[in-house]
């Protein structure tokens, strides 16, 4: 089989899956609309945006006057944007990173599906996050969303009837509720499998697989220097998001307490120096945040000791159910962590022990292509890992506010995948075909297996 891997490499996940299924013995093409600034990653370029823009543009001015269906169920126009990606039907998956597919909207998607291909939507944070429902999430896990993250989700659009093709030409990433639910409905109503986590989940409405971190592990040998005074990382890609200045400045007050370490503090360095300087360390202090990122898990590949954020409600899908050895942190217990794990050299081995271990069990490029097509097999039997029910409510509060383009998305994955329940941290919600299990105020599709013993962390 041929695998389409697309557009955009955020977090390094076009060169794992491809090295990942391409181990497993598929063939793979990645491609993507431009080079990232971090990763070296030789693909092919395409971008049809342009000149599918122009198809649509040209077909609004001949269709004056004449009422349209939604961009998505329009024949005439899929016809025309299908003649523009005739080249790239040759494939029988296509993996879709951050909702950036072939052609603006996902209009891709549905002509992909009407010529028999299967669609894996990989939803990676800001493309689909709702902030208020996030905040909400984050607040219950001890942290606050980051101010870059938090901008509410409240342009909207002109109410008329070219709104559903104006909203398919807007950036993936604008921060508009009306977009943001193209988005997500778009996948969820032609994807195969969508996978996503719950702290991004606010305007989902499907059921979805886990999506677990993987990491480039081939090619990392994990070095544990055990140092009495540790080199201690900083390497945000975005220091904002990362909050790099609360880390900092917990940094510069353990120094002037006398805690003895060397700083290395660098910010949007290409992704070969990352990997440098995590061999040359010993502690990666990444983000606070709720779930490790890809970072985090470059810094365990490489034996760091990781501190992140890593509650395991987060992402329960590794975190409670295997058990991630990085170290938590929040605003509030930053200081105190870093101050452990710096004067702690055996329990820093101990951690950056497990870190190695972890990663070589479960986040390995082929492990993360096998999951791919576990989540495949199972989503065609109605089986997921999680319900996105995290104060649903928050659905039926935009519902009245987004144009009538984006509330017929909704209604339409609604009919496609079911109602979300209103009251969803009640026992059994009727409206769902399949079981509903509960942990720390979540809902989960199914029960989390036993939690894989790692030794507690010392306080």
């Amino acid at each position: 089989m041929r695998i389409f891997i697309g557009l955009y490499n955020i977090a390094n996940l076009m060169d794992i899956y491809s090295n990942g299924f391409r181990r497993l013995g598929f063939q793979v093409d990645c491609f993507e609309v431009s080079d990232h600034p971090f990763y070296d990653l030789k693909t092919r370029k395409v971008n049809l945006y342009t000149s599918a823009s122009q198809v649509m543009n040209s077909y609004l001015e001949n269709s004056s006057g004449v009422k349209l269906p939604p961009p998505h169920r329009d024949d005439r126009l899929l016809d025309m944007l299908e003649h523009l990606m005739r080249d790239f039907l040759q494939y029988d998956i296509y993996i879709f990173m951050n909702c950036m597919s072939l052609l603006p909207g996902n209009l891709d998607y549905p002509i992909l599906k009407r010529n028999g291909k299967i669609i894996i939507s990989l939803f990676s944070g800001s493309e689909i996050r709702h902030s208020r429902s996030a905040a909400d999430i984050w607040s219950a896990m001890d942290n606050d969303l980051p101010d870059v993250m938090s901008s509410p989700d409240d342009v909207t659009y002109t109410h008329d009837q070219m709104e559903g093709y104006k909203i398919a030409h807007r950036n993936i990433y604008e921060r508009s509720i009306d977009k943001k639910i193209q988005n997500v409905c778009m996948a969820e109503l032609f994807a195969d499998v969508t996978l996503s986590v719950p702290e991004q989940s606010g305007l989902q409405l499907k059921p979805y697989q886990a999506y677990v971190h993987a990491v480039d592990s081939y090619n990392i040998k994990p070095i544990i220097h055990g140092r009495k005074y540790p080199i201690v990382t900083h390497l945000p890609s975005n220091p904002a998001v990362k909050r790099s200045d609360l880390i900092l400045r917990a940094l510069d007050e353990l120094s002037r307490e006398g805690v003895k370490f060397t700083l290395i503090a660098k910010s949007g360095i290409p992704h070969l120096e990352v990997m440098r300087l995590l061999s040359e360390s010993d502690i990666l202090i990444d983000q606070i945040s709720n779930f490790p990122a890809l970072l985090s898990h470059e810094g365990m590949a490489s034996g760091c000791a990781v501190l992140t954020g890593c509650h395991p409600l987060s992402m329960p899908i590794p975190l409670e159910e295997v058990g991630c050895p990085a170290v938590h942190i929040t605003i509030k217990t930053l200081k105190e962590q870093i101050r452990n794990i710096i004067k702690d050299r055996e329990e820093r081995c101990r951690v950056s022990k497990q870190g190695v271990e972890y990663i070589a069990e479960l986040c390995t490029p082929q492990m993360a292509a096998e999951r791919l097509i576990d989540a495949l097999e199972r989503a065609s039997r109605a089986e997921y890992d999680y319900f996105p029910m995290w104060h649903h409510a928050h659905i039926f509060e935009v519902f009245k506010a987004v144009t009538p383009y984006s509330r017929g998305l909704i209604i339409e994955s609604i009919k496609k995948n079911g109602q979300p329940s209103r009251t969803p941290f009640t026992a059994e919600s009727p409206e769902w075909s399949y079981p509903i299990h509960h942990l720390g105020g979540w809902t989960y599709c199914r029960a989390l297996k036993p939690l894989k013993p790692h030794p507690p962390h010392k306080p």
